[in-house]
């Protein structure tokens, strides 16, 4: 599991690597698409504005969200 701080920085990274602030849900959509572009993983819009705390969720987190996403920043 990775600390608060990895999380943040992992949120950091992805932002920069994607180029856009997320900010809504078409944001976190033109992200979605982005990611199964470049990694051929794909995560939904609305898992993406949870992982980005754009919407409640009372889920814990489903650990290959954070590995999609670390795939594709680096």
């Amino acid at each position: 599991m990775l600390a608060n701080q990895d999380i943040e920085t992992l949120k950091i990274s992805v932002s920069d690597r994607c180029g856009f602030e997320l900010s809504d849900s078409q944001s976190c959509k033109l992200l979605s698409i982005d990611i199964f572009l470049k990694t051929d993983n794909y995560l939904s819009t609305k898992t993406l504005m949870k992982f980005f705390g754009l919407i409640d969720t009372y889920d814990e987190e489903n650990p290959i969200v954070k590995t999609f996403l670390a795939i594709y920043v680096t």
